[in-house]
């Protein structure tokens, strides 16, 4: 599967400033992308038919509410689906949030994710959050709810509170994950680490994410700040070149296509590294490895596997001409 989903984190202010919160957003943060260059990148999408989706998130997209309109409407206007990813503070009562979303509709958007939990809560109510997803449903725009959680954390009074809400979007539970402002607050045994790291594979294909300081990286994982996996600037790439270094990255290739078991196996025996036997999920295991000191470590190990796989390859194509 190739990337096709183009991602924006237009800035990391936020209303919020939420304990757990991977990019620790919060109403003082300043990081924000040149709005003219996310502009010309939407453009670009119209030249890459392999992007089918082009989404915008924060610190809190809707802080800056015209800038995401004009964000919505290029990329609709490039041919993209158009999603955006909110806390739903904005919406404090139904007519606001109807005739928000009745104007982000008309421009070309067509997902709208939510995220409230606990931590959310403190900043958001319930009930805006319920107001969005029932003005979402009238106008026929997609949904989703998504919660994080802590290990034996309880969301059931929230989900409660929201009620009718949920009636319309597809609900997510997620554990949290050590990034950001989770790994400074909470306790390593906050961590619900349930997996097992033999046998995982990366999950989080498809993605390219333009974070908030102008990094590209080849998912949406919230541990990905974490890594030494960026593949340079928005400043000096085009999203062409961008594709280009991410599709030709060999450590890239053999995520894609091949378990953590080759990369566990190298990072035990070769470079002496200490595991954890769990994880929270693939993407915890991902950021332990792949450290920006880590990945130039791991190097000439891809190299020798890409050249087994091109041998193969070969020896596959040849038995293939002899049999036709």
């Amino acid at each position: 599967m190739g990337y096709n989903t183009l991602a924006f984190t237009i800035h990391r202010r936020c209303n919020a400033s939420c304990a757990m919160c991977c990019f620790q957003s919060n109403p003082r943060c300043t990081e924000s992308l040149d709005r003219e260059r996310v502009k010309e990148y939407i453009r670009q999408t119209a030249d890459i038919p392999d992007i089918k989706t082009v989404s915008f998130t924060g610190g809190e997209p809707f802080l800056t509410f015209q800038d995401l309109e004009e964000f919505i409407e290029l990329a609709s206007q490039s041919g993209k689906r158009v999603t955006t990813i909110t806390n739903g503070f904005w919406a404090r009562d139904y007519s606001i949030a109807f005739d928000k979303l009745s104007r982000l509709k008309a421009l070309g958007l067509s997902h709208i994710s939510l995220s409230h939990d606990n931590y959310h809560h403190e900043f958001v109510k319930s009930e805006y959050v319920k107001i969005v997803l029932e003005a979402a449903v009238q106008l026929e725009i997609s949904t989703t709810l998504s919660m994080v959680v802590k290990k034996d954390e309880k969301v059931g009074h929230l989900i409660d509170s929201i009620g009718s809400g949920l009636y319309g979007p597809e609900i997510y539970v997620v554990p949290c994950l050590p990034a950001g402002g989770a790994s400074i607050v909470f306790n390593d045994e906050d961590f619900h680490r349930t997996l097992s790291i033999e046998g995982l594979r990366c999950i989080y294909d498809g993605n390219i994410i333009v974070s908030y300081d102008g990094f590209i990286y080849p998912c949406c994982s919230q541990m990905i700040l974490d890594t030494g996996l960026t593949v340079g600037s928005f400043e000096r790439l085009s999203l062409s070149q961008a594709l280009d270094k991410i599709n030709n990255n060999s450590l890239l290739y053999l995520l894609r296509n091949e378990k953590f078991d080759f990369f566990i196996d190298i990072a035990i025996n070769k470079l002496g590294m200490v595991l954890p036997e769990k994880v929270v999920n693939v993407c915890e295991l991902c950021a332990i490895l792949f450290t920006p000191e880590n990945v130039p470590l791991f190097a000439p190990f891809i190299m020798d596997r890409i050249e087994e796989l091109e041998k193969e390859q070969a020896s596959k194509d040849e038995v293939r001409a002899l049999l036709s």
